[in-house]
């Protein structure tokens, strides 16, 4: 696809296809790829002439690669690139900001840093408190989030809590039938199981 592009066509489309074929490898869990595609997507970003807060707010997928890949540093540089990303966006956007705090929490609980991650899970929810959250899917998927995290840290009770809460948003949003409801359904499942394990331990 890239080669049968002009020059100037590639230029500009360049880091578009890499951060989508990025995000494609990412998600068939083909890291290998996804961080050659990665480093091509950062590669082409430098000849930006004015930085464009979508272009940094893509660097989402790569502070997961690289959390996956243990490298601590560069999971968190990407996360910084975010973070600079939303000082370029005129007048604040409410869902960015959720989605920086949500790919931190990601990134702590790749790492096994659960109390960290449920912090910025709560961050990301705050964010929008009190605010048309209508639409916003990655609402229900931050709260499915720490309630997981909740799991890993025991606290059982907050963290039925959590499920209950955004099971309702859910419901109320997309119907009882829904994808997204099942899902917190199926977490609320494995949580009163591990309760019922945790329980029977002498």
């Amino acid at each position: 696809f890239l080669d049968s592009l002009s020059a100037s066509e590639r230029q500009s489309s360049d880091f578009t296809v890499y951060w989508y074929l990025r995000d494609f490898y990412f998600a068939q869990q083909d890291y290998k790829k996804a961080k050659k595609y990665g480093k091509l997507y950062l590669e082409s970003i430098k000849h930006e002439t004015k930085p464009r807060y979508v272009a940094y707010m893509a660097y989402d997928t790569e502070a997961l690669l690289r959390a996956q890949q243990k490298d601590r540093r560069a999971a968190f540089d990407a996360l910084d690139s975010m973070k600079y990303g939303l000082t370029l966006e005129k007048g604040g956007n409410e869902s960015n900001t959720m989605h920086y705090h949500e790919i931190k929490g990601r990134v702590h609980a790749i790492f096994g840093e659960w109390e960290k991650a449920c912090d910025e899970y709560k961050k990301a929810l705050k964010t929008v408190d009190g605010t048309n959250i209508v639409g916003r899917a990655n609402y229900y998927q931050v709260g499915r989030l720490w309630g997981d995290a909740l799991c890993q840290l025991k606290k059982y009770e907050e963290a039925r809590g959590a499920y209950y809460l955004y099971w309702e948003y859910c419901k109320s949003q997309y119907g009882e039938g829904s994808i997204a409801c099942a899902d917190i359904l199926i977490a609320l499942a494995n949580l009163e199981k591990q309760c019922g394990e945790t329980e029977a331990e002498p």
